[in-house]
């Protein structure tokens, strides 16, 4: 979502994701590093976590919009307690038409 002089990105779950090797820091939240693969490619994105939350702050959202407005598929892996790691795909063929316009509708409130 965009606001007057931000950019906010989440990934959001059913439930409160229990991720290990967070880097915990004071304030009651956690720094994750994961592994994405966009089209195939790996790079590493930064997430945060306050904790107990269903949701996870994507650091630098520009960056992934951006990507995700050229890519046709992204993965994400997370290292799941008790599950070692996950990797959850996403196809993103829509994302940079749905994302336009969502800030089309968004500008005209």
């Amino acid at each position: 979502m965009k606001g007057e002089n931000s950019t906010w990105a989440y990934i959001n779950f059913s439930e409160s994701p229990n991720i290990v090797g967070k880097d915990l820091k004071r304030g009651g939240y956690g720094v994750i590093k994961a592994n994405v693969y966009i089209d195939g490619v790996k790079e590493v994105l930064t997430l945060i976590q306050e904790t107990g939350s269903k949701e996870l702050y994507v650091k630098h959202p520009t960056w992934l919009i951006n990507k995700l407005k050229d890519c046709d598929d992204f993965r994400i892996n997370l290292r799941w307690h008790g599950n070692s790691n996950v990797v959850w795909s996403f196809r993103s063929v829509r994302f940079k038409d749905e994302y336009e316009s969502m800030l089309r509708k968004f500008n005209n409130l």
